[in-house]
């Protein structure tokens, strides 16, 4: 019988899930769908919890009454408070995922025409991210990776509410995205977007915005940049040029100056700012790599 429910509830959270996606994407147009995507993810957010409590092997501890194929839950307030209770950190917190209740009983319930609010439109993307950061963490299942395709780095309330989630609950480095301009690439170590990666790989950027990855030594390395001295210099390692050189970018003042490689050290640097050599047709990005190269 707890198979059947979880599969079930998985089934339903889904697809509310998906709906909450689509709508989000209407409110850019119409923000008459807000009222709308605030009660469809109140109810993804509850049938998620549910699941993820039978999924947990706790189905007792969150209904009232189980007879035969009969399952009585409790008030979705209850299984919050279950929830917060057992967990001494999550990717979401109690009073952001009430309110998104609240303003549902106050939609349905009351019959209030909710207008757009810029908290309540965080709440809804924060909201998002807790499901995933909890289906990912505790089974290492990836919620986010089926919407990757969805242009979402223009939705303004899509780009305010990613990046109150990562100010509010990821800490460390912080890059402006390469692909859709937002401030909203963090380190893999934080969080993932794909099924069964661990949370470890601190060389692995992800941007949770528009979901596009950077695998630092692999496609790219990053550097100081000569202009701002932040270091968010990407290097296109992947795609080298004439003269030992390759395309670079900054992602914070957005300077974008060919660097060049050592042919000695093989370290990335800036020509413009180093007093690099030419010798025996190749570049050393100091006198004292020259002397080294030459010694062999």
């Amino acid at each position: 019988m707890e198979e059947k429910i979880q599969e079930e509830l998985y089934e339903s959270f889904n697809s509310f899930l998906k709906f909450t996606f689509e709508l989000i994407e209407q409110v850019k147009q119409d923000k008459e769908y807000f009222k709308f995507a605030v009660v469809n993810m109140q109810i993804a957010l509850e049938l998620f919890s549910k699941y993820y409590f039978t999924r947990m092997g706790k189905l007792e501890a969150i209904t009232k009454k189980i007879n035969g194929d009969s399952v009585i839950f409790k008030d979705f307030s209850q299984v919050l408070n279950f929830f917060f209770n057992s967990h001494h950190w999550s990717y979401g917190t109690k009073k952001e995922l009430k309110y998104i209740l609240e303003l549902r009983n106050a939609i349905v319930h009351k019959g209030s025409n909710t207008h757009f609010d810029d908290d309540a439109a965080n709440f809804i993307i924060k909201s998002i991210f807790f499901m995933h950061g909890t289906m990912y963490s505790q089974f290492g299942e990836s919620l986010l990776k089926s919407f990757r395709g969805l242009d979402l780095k223009t939705n303004k309330m899509w780009v305010q509410g990613v990046n109150q989630f990562i100010d509010d609950h990821i800490r460390g480095d912080r890059w402006v995205c390469l692909d859709c301009e937002n401030y909203t690439m963090v380190t893999k170590e934080f969080i993932e977007v794909e099924d069964n990666t661990p949370f470890t790989d601190i060389d692995e950027l992800v941007c949770l915005c528009c979901f596009s990855e950077l695998l630092i030594g692999t496609d790219c390395t990053l550097i100081d940049c000569y202009k701002c001295y932040e270091n968010s210099y990407f290097i296109n390692i992947l795609n080298p040029q004439r003269d030992q050189q390759y395309i670079g970018r900054c992602s914070e003042c957005d300077t974008s100056t060919l660097v060049r490689k050592c042919n000695e050290c093989e370290r990335y640097y800036h020509p413009y700012e180093s007093n690099d050599s030419f010798f025996n047709n190749s570049y050393f990005c100091s006198n004292e790599c020259l002397e080294i190269y030459k010694e062999y």
